[in-house]
C-alpha cells in the first residue's frame, strides 16, 4: 500500500511540472494538438532472469536456469504532456513466473515447518522451484517526445500467488513434479523500474520489499527479476 501511495504522489507533483502553458501573446492556454495518445494499449512479454537477496544462507541458484517470464495487458493512460515530454501512468495486469533453479543438487521440499532445502544425495540434471502470480503495477512514466529514451519509469505492483511447483529431472531423463504451498506467501509488493529505448526492447528490473517465504517457514529472501519487455 506504501508503495502505490508513494506512486500516486510522485504523479501528482510530475503532473504539475508539464501542466499547460500560457501562450504570452494572448495570455490564453497555448492551443495545440497532442503527440501523446490519451490511451495506448497492447500486449507485452517478459523475458528476464531471477535472483534471491537477503539470507546469505539461502541455496544458491543456477543464474542462467533462474528465468523469469510474463504475459500481460498493459494500458499507458496519459496524465499530463509538455513541448518535450510528457506524464503518463502505466498500469495493466500480468501472469508472471519466477523460476528459482538450485545448484549443488538441492531439493525444495515441503515439510510441516516449512520448506526444506536438503541435499538429493545424487546427481540431478535440475531442479527447481516455481511460482506464477497475478500482478498489477501502478508505473508513474515520463515519456519523451525525442532522443534515444522513449521513457522512463518507476513505481510499484502487487501481487496473488496462483499457483507454485517443484519440478525434478534426473540423469536419467525422468521426471517428478509437485504442487504445493512449500511457505510461499500468497501476496508479493514491490518496487519496479523501467526504460524504454526508441530502437530497443524496454528494460525493467523488479524487487520484490517483501519476504518469499512466510516468516519462520523458510530463508529470509527477496526476489529479483530484470530482463527485457517485448
Amino acid at each position: 500500500m506504501k508503495t502505490f501511495l508513494a506512486s500516486a504522489v510522485f504523479a501528482l507533483t510530475a503532473a504539475s511540472a508539464f501542466a499547460q502553458t500560457a501562450d504570452p501573446t494572448t495570455d490564453e492556454p497555448a492551443r495545440r494538438s497532442h503527440w501523446m495518445s490519451a490511451a495506448k494499449t497492447d500486449f507485452r512479454v517478459s523475458l528476464g532472469l531471477n535472483a534471491l537477496t537477503g539470507d546469505a544462507n539461502a541455496p544458491t541458484l543456477r543464474p542462467l536456469g533462474s528465468r523469469f517470464v510474463a504475459v500481460g495487458y498493459q494500458a499507458r493512460l496519459r496524465l499530463a504532456e509538455g513541448h518535450r515530454a510528457g506524464l503518463a501512468l502505466r498500469t495493466g495486469f500480468d501472469v508472471s513466473w519466477y523460476n528459482f533453479m538450485f545448484d549443488e543438487n538441492r531439493l525444495a521440499i515441503q515439510t510441516p515447518a516449512g520448506i526444506a532445502f536438503p541435499d538429493a544425495g545424487r546427481p540431478l540434471e535440475k531442479s527447481k522451484l516455481t511460482a506464477a502470480y497475478l500482478n498489477l503495477p501502478m508505473v508513474p512514466t515520463v515519456v519523451f517526445r525525442k532522443g534515444a529514451i522513449k521513457a522512463f519509469g518507476a513505481g510499484g505492483y502487487v501481487g496473488m500467488r496462483l499457483d507454485s511447483y517443484t519440478k525434478v529431472k534426473e540423469t536419467d531423463g525422468s521426471r517428478d513434479r509437485v504442487h504445493g504451498t512449500f511457505a510461499l506467501n500468497n501476496f508479493r509488493y514491490g518496487l519496479t523500474a523501467e526504460v524504454d529505448f526508441r530502437h530497443a526492447p524496454t528494460f525493467f528490473v523488479n524487487y520484490d520489499l517483501n519476504p518469499l517465504f512466510r516468516d519462520g517457514q523458510g530463508p529470509r529472501v527477496q526476489g529479483l527479476s530484470f530482463g527485457v519487455r517485448l
